[in-house]
């Protein structure tokens, strides 16, 4: 399915800096998983918020069904890193709200549109740092390559 131009339900979710995917890495704690870059085909749910209002969705890990989200100032990596986390109570959170907005014109390879993800809670765009994946905290330079994916439908002939 799609919803605008953003493929939801089941995908995978590529950087166009690293061409790596997100994919979960070990656990941080009991109600937190890191999220790395790898070349896991690890799959993803991104699902529209439940009224339809919002405009915003939730990405969601699949098995186990966990939520992408930014972690607290508690948490934080740097002073322009925020860490994102997977939160495996089953719950949604606030940090767990993103905006999905397809770069215009921007396609790559076989016609995959590439999208800039932010996260709403904090005004901050989801970037790839050396196979990491975090926020950015400060002023991002959304036209640099690290702040962009490639999110694919598990369901395209496409899919790897």
């Amino acid at each position: 399915m799609v919803i605008g131009t953003v493929p939801t339900e089941c995908v995978t979710i590529k950087s166009h800096a690293t061409g790596s995917y997100l994919e979960l890495d070990d656990s941080f704690d009991d109600l937190r998983t890191h999220v790395t870059l790898g070349g896991a085909l690890d799959l993803w749910n991104i699902l529209p918020d439940e009224d339809g209002v919002g405009g915003w969705f939730r990405i969601q890990h699949l098995e186990p069904y966990q939520d992408l989200y930014a972690a607290s100032e508690q948490y934080e990596y740097s002073e322009d890193l925020r860490q994102v986390f997977t939160w495996a109570n089953g719950a949604t959170v606030r940090q767990g709200h993103w905006d999905i907005t397809e770069l215009d014109g921007e396609k790559v390879g076989n016609g995959t549109k590439r999208f800039l993800i932010r996260n709403t809670y904090y005004n901050e765009y989801l970037c790839a740092v050396h196979e990491r994946v975090f926020t950015w905290r400060t002023h991002a330079d959304i036209e640099d390559s690290s702040f962009m994916w490639t999110i694919q439908g598990c369901d395209q002939d496409t899919f790897p």
